[in-house]
């Protein structure tokens, strides 16, 4: 039997598990190739019900992410959930929305939108030939920690999850165990409102310094360690409650947080222009006057300060903040191991600061992101409803679509692009990198997650630091952080300190320090706080990706490649053959490997 999750708010995704292990799952923006994709992800689950030949009779359950689908997961105002579901639009819907929107913001308990969403979300669930009473609404954080404990295959831990919002939370704490079945149970320990939320802080952060927030994070994190001053001392505008187990912001008057009239008042003084905005076209009042206070906050403490050490401000704040919420629920959660899950633990600095605080074994679940969200809530339903123990067990990633041998040689025969066969072409690759060009390598089944590792990635030689500069420019990227490194499992005690066999140093989401003496071999990968974020790879797990590098070890003595994902700044990670040939039509590579294929550019 199988089960489904679906998440659809920023960065859409689908999975689907058999028997109580994932066999496929896959963001929409993958194959819409619209980045963080956020509408109802139809493309997906109609790639899977063909792919698997899904009906209403294999189906046992479907689990929706959102328990009250009511702010940014359903985009806000009635006319984007139109929208975001595919559904008609006109002139009576504008204005239908426009009277909606403010009634509803104002009279929140009605929950009129969220009535709108959920019954979207039926029919277009029904459509599939499914009935109502297979399925199910599971809390967004509670997906976020269920999914990384499944995935941790840890007995019992401590469970955070830590993001900018997801329905009623921007934080949650869980004590997780597995009964004698095998059976998970979570326990609540603690939450923060997303008034509260240090996500908001760090997404405000990198808006001001003229990023994207919700998409450019990475950015602040890898700029924070350029910058000199010492912020330590400072008091922060996101601390914690006095228990110290929630966040707290503390430029938000309690009493404020408790009355929406006051708040509403608050907000109307502050920006009123803003304020009528939001109130006409979105859900997020409380997290949209969160944001606006912070943002002044933030311009009146650094009008003219240097964007590294604003970046330094920021990283201090996450880092000092959640070290210290993690260490006190320790004392009530006494749990010797840690998972940790939500878009803020993408920040492999501040996972790195809490391995080396708490000295226990910590997972970060790969899929950390929302687009990590569905395959918790697809594994939850599986074993809620069927009763039985999930065997999935991540030993692997690679949940996405493969192109078998046929396809890719139609699509060749078809690009105008020279090609060869080569049966040894990891040696080629190795060869290639050596030489120092920059390969593109397309292997197998596609990476799930954020991170792109091994199979839908950009190779190149780590020795010389300016090929950063080079692949940024040829991937129209402006990166602060250096591109990540990949290396042999058996080499990385060796270039890294601290290292233990940690499950999540296969996934690159923390970064360690690089010993001393190894810098020097390996400098493009290298950030100036001498720390870099390692893909550790095991034979068993992707062979082919191994035999690479065991190859530039024989060419180069290193076992160490640059690793990044294969797409262009702004674009979604490739695909198909046709993505990875557009991407070297475009020349982000000199030359792409797509399976056992040599491509090389087209000839003049």
């Amino acid at each position: 039997m199988y089960t489904i999750g679906i998440h659809y708010g920023h960065d859409s995704n689908v999975s689907l598990i058999e028997n109580g292990k994932c066999v496929f799952a896959i963001s929409e923006e993958r194959l819409t190739r619209v980045k963080f994709d956020n509408r109802w992800p139809k493309e997906s689950i109609n790639y899977i019900f063909k792919k698997f030949n899904l009906n209403s009779e294999n189906i046992a359950a479907v689990a929706v992410v959102g328990s009250s689908k009511q702010e940014e997961t359903s985009g806000g105002s009635i006319e984007n959930i139109y929208k975001k579901f595919d559904e008609q639009t006109n002139l009576f819907t504008k204005i239908y929305s426009k009277i909606i929107n403010p009634f509803d913001n104002i009279f929140s308990f009605l929950k009129i939108r969220k009535k709108i969403t959920i019954n979207f979300v039926k029919k277009k669930i029904f459509k599939l030939g499914i009935n109502e009473d297979k399925i199910f609404f599971l809390d967004h954080h509670f997906c976020h920690a269920v999914g990384a404990f499944y995935a941790s295959n840890f007995e019992e831990a401590l469970i955070v999850t830590c993001d900018g919002k997801g329905d009623d939370s921007c934080h949650k704490s869980f004590e997780g165990k597995k009964d004698e079945n095998g059976l998970s149970d979570l326990k609540l320990i603690a939450k923060s409102d997303p008034i509260d939320s240090i996500g908001f802080f760090y997404s405000t952060i990198t808006e001001f310094l003229g990023f994207k927030r919700m998409r450019h994070e990475g950015k602040i994190t890898g700029l924070a360690a350029f910058g000199k001053k010492d912020y330590e001392k400072d008091k922060f505008p996101i601390e914690l409650s006095l228990d110290g187990l929630s966040l707290n912001n503390n430029l938000i008057n309690e009493k404020i947080k408790k009355s929406k009239f006051l708040l509403f008042f608050k907000f109307l003084i502050f920006d009123y222009k803003l304020f009528f905005k939001v109130l006409f076209n979105n859900a997020a009042i409380e997290g949209r006057f969160s944001q606006l206070v912070l943002k002044k906050f933030i311009s009146n403490k650094f009008l003219k300060e240097d964007k590294t050490n604003v970046a330094k401000y920021a990283q201090i704040v996450l880092e000092n903040t959640l070290k210290e919420l993690i260490q006190n629920t320790l004392k009530i959660v006494k749990a010797s191991k840690i998972c940790l899950s939500g878009g803020v633990f993408a920040n492999v600095k501040l996972n790195q600061k809490i391995y080396e605080i708490t000295k226990k074994e910590i997972y970060v679940m790969p899929g950390m992101d929302d687009g990590g969200l569905s395959i918790g809530a697809g594994l939850y339903i599986f074993e809620k409803k069927l009763n039985k123990p999930i065997v999935e067990n991540f030993e692997n990633i690679y949940y996405g679509p493969s192109y078998d041998e046929q396809h890719i040689r139609v699509i060749l025969n078809n690009s105008g692009f020279k090609f060869k066969k080569i049966d040894f072409i990891e040696k080629k690759i190795a060869e290639e990198l050596a030489a120092g060009n920059i390969v593109g390598r397309f292997n197998g089944r596609m990476e799930w997650g954020p991170r792109a590792l091994g199979n839908r990635s950009i190779f190149a030689n780590p020795k010389n630091k300016e090929i950063n500069t080079t692949l940024n420019k040829r991937l129209s990227r402006t990166e602060f952080m250096p591109f990540a490194p990949i290396i042999l499992e058996e080499d990385a005690e060796d270039y890294f300190e601290n290292y233990n066999k940690f499950k999540c140093f296969e996934f690159m989401t923390m970064t360690l320090k690089v010993k001393n003496e190894k810098i020097q071999k390996i400098p493009a990968v290298v950030h100036v706080d001498n720390t870099a974020r390692p893909q550790c790879v095991k034979k068993k797990i992707n062979e082919s990706l191994y035999i690479l590098l065991k190859e530039y070890k024989k060419l180069t003595e290193i076992p160490v490649l640059i690793n990044t994902s294969f797409n262009l700044h702004e674009e979604p990670i490739v695909c198909t053959p046709i993505d990875a040939l557009k991407a070297l039509e475009r020349n982000a590579v000199d030359f792409l490997a797509i399976e056992n294929f040599w491509v090389e550019k087209k000839s003049s």
